[in-house]
């Protein structure tokens, strides 16, 4: 079961504002990136740095919020700006990975589209982040890290974290909605190598994968697969545009094509060990297999096996594999 990060409070340099002193990591991350326009990627220390210097150049600035109230730019005002910012991320998991790979192709939006009754403006920079989107490429290592980043970076001008927690219950119901179903999938057994790896190139030949670096062990492959199959909607453009008609059924019936062609080549392994037979079959049927071998590159021999073994399938196996019979 994925668990919960730890929650890290920064060391310190000198000078840091004792007003200030209760920020973590997580905190100085996102007042870097909020203050500031240039996605930079440089030390703690040295964002810690830039906070202060941007304090001392700035402080009693009058700053507006989303609601036209103005405030003088101190460290008070920061600290509530991080109430309305740093928001609860705890559905994200540092070790979920298959959540984590569908955030990284999610495309979560930068600007963020507002009712024109709550005062919002993009001249106030509300829903605008200056932070690059997240690589797919990113390592293991690198993926939860950098979500975060990204989410926190998102500037919402304003004290109160509602509006910001709203955007985020919005992404974590998507996620909810379009997370592939445990009975779809059962049939992929996490420890069968053989299997994980032959699902992933099914994956990949059929287009359905998940844009990331290679899997180098099965749990990164179970995981990798999985995502895939979350992902299904999201090789379409706009993923959190609520027009979008996500056709369930698709999803299903490539699932189920998917398992079938597992059973296929299990049963195609299971009978390698071959011996000769001799089949009487009319003239017609002679000819008809004839053509079918030269049209298809194989032998007649692989023709009939193909054709039994399809038809053996749809009739006497169950979505899962199982003999029904």
């Amino acid at each position: 079961m994925p668990t919960p990060p730890k929650r890290h409070q920064s060391s310190y340099v000198p000078h840091w504002p004792k007003e200030l002193e209760h920020f973590t990591q997580r905190d100085i991350e996102w007042c870097y990136n909020f203050l500031n326009n240039n996605s930079v990627n440089i030390s703690l220390s040295e964002k810690q740095n830039f906070i202060i210097i941007y304090l001392a150049n700035n402080r009693n600035y009058i700053y507006n919020l989303y609601n036209n109230s103005q405030y003088h730019f101190d460290e008070k005002l920061l600290d509530e700006l991080r109430h309305g910012n740093i928001v609860d991320v705890s559905w994200i998991l540092p070790d979920d990975q298959r959540l984590l790979i569908w955030l990284l192709h999610a495309n979560i939006p930068g600007f963020i589209p507002f009712d024109t009754t709550n005062n919002c403006s993009f001249q106030n920079h509300v829903g605008f982040s200056s932070v690059v989107y997240p690589s797919t490429n990113l390592s293991v290592e690198q993926r939860y890290s950098s979500i975060i980043e990204y989410i926190d970076s998102i500037r919402f001008n304003t004290v109160d974290a509602n509006p910001k927690q709203e955007y985020l219950n919005s992404i974590k119901n998507k996620w909810i909605t379009i997370k592939t179903h445990d009975n779809l999938t059962n049939w992929i057994d996490k420890d069968n190598n053989d299997q994980l790896v032959w699902a992933w190139e099914y994956l990949i030949k059929c287009e359905k994968f998940a844009k990331i670096p290679k899997p180098l062990n099965k749990h990164e492959y179970y995981t990798s697969i999985l995502a895939s199959l979350d992902l299904f909607y999201n090789f379409q453009p706009n993923p959190f545009n609520n027009g979008l008609n996500t056709n369930f059924s698709e999803r299903e019936l490539f699932i189920n094509k998917f398992s079938k062609a597992w059973s296929q080549k299990k049963f195609r392994d299971s009978g390698k060990h071959k011996k000769d037979y001799h089949l009487p079959l009319t003239k017609k049927t002679k000819e008809c297999l004839e053509k079918l071998a030269k049209l298809s590159n194989k032998k007649e021999n692989e023709i009939l096996e193909e054709l039994i073994n399809k038809e053996f399938i749809d009739k006497f196996k169950d979505s899962h594999g199982n003999t029904l019979y």
